[in-house]
């Protein structure tokens, strides 16, 4: 990606950076400092952060504090932007929250429900251990890390090429220029992403468009992007797109674009 983020740095001047006005109305929770939230050695996960966002998955996040906490799942949803992200999501859950007990039985009877909470407590991470992704931001965590479930495979590769390119923190200014530039980065990744189903559907030549699962999936084989070293192989590529179109945030994008049908469905 050295070349992809040397060109965004290059576009960021200081003051888009900080303002960022141009990108605020368009997304989910664009306000949020993702960079100031996040501990510096999750930043590397960034790619797998996207990618649980815009796969819709099950993840809990725990951190020192209701407002870390918060702020790190919003920023995580704003990385999607200007994709929606149409999944079920409490920034700060406590054990006297009213689902308490009925996320705790789902838990316990592996029923998957596309889920985010945010939580300080420790003890969730006995009373949620069947949580399949566990994000650990606290103070109190040996190592800050990302903990998975069982066989869970993410399709990214972790980036160090976007924090090489972070400016050192000397005040709050440079925590939000990093923050800008990351969100950057992350919407063009988006809307690369979503780009390759917008070009699926310009090969058609009705009005009306239909979406073929296989078909669109075979498409995706001749097809790069600028972020492709962040796959470790085209497989991962196409299981990327395979997992997003089996969630409901795929299902919105089609909504959302009202001239298309499904061909066949989607399990």
């Amino acid at each position: 990606m050295n070349v992809e983020l040397q060109e965004v740095l290059e576009e960021l001047t200081l003051t888009n950076m900080i303002q960022f006005d141009d990108l605020r109305d368009i997304g989910q929770f664009q306000e949020a400092n993702i960079f100031a939230a996040l501990p510096h050695a999750m930043l590397v996960h960034l790619p797998k952060l996207w990618e649980l966002i815009v796969t819709n998955q099950q993840f809990m996040v725990i951190a020192d504090s209701p407002y870390q906490c918060s702020e790190i799942i919003l920023g995580m949803i704003s990385l999607i932007s200007p994709m929606k992200y149409s999944g079920d999501y409490r920034p700060y859950f406590t054990i006297y929250d009213k689902e308490f007990q009925q996320i705790n039985q789902e838990l316990e009877n592996s029923i998957v429900r596309n889920i985010i909470i945010g939580v300080t407590n420790p003890f969730f991470l006995k009373a949620f251990k069947k949580f399949p992704i566990i994000i650990r931001c606290d103070s109190q965590a040996q190592q800050i890390r990302l903990l998975t479930q069982g066989n869970k495979e993410f399709c990214l590769l972790d980036d160090k090429q976007t924090l090489k390119m972070m400016i050192p923190i000397k005040n709050e200014e440079t925590k939000t220029i990093n923050n800008s530039l990351i969100k950057k980065i992350y919407r063009n990744m988006s809307l690369e992403f979503i780009g390759l189903f917008e070009m699926y559907f310009a090969s058609q030549q009705n009005q009306v468009k239909k979406f073929d699962e296989k078909e669109f999936l075979e498409f995706t084989k001749n097809c790069k992007v600028s972020f492709q070293d962040l796959f470790e192989n085209k497989q991962k590529f196409v299981k990327l797109y395979q997992t997003f179109i089996r969630s409901s945030n795929f299902l919105t994008y089609l909504n959302d674009r009202k001239n298309v049908y499904i061909a066949k469905s989607i399990i």
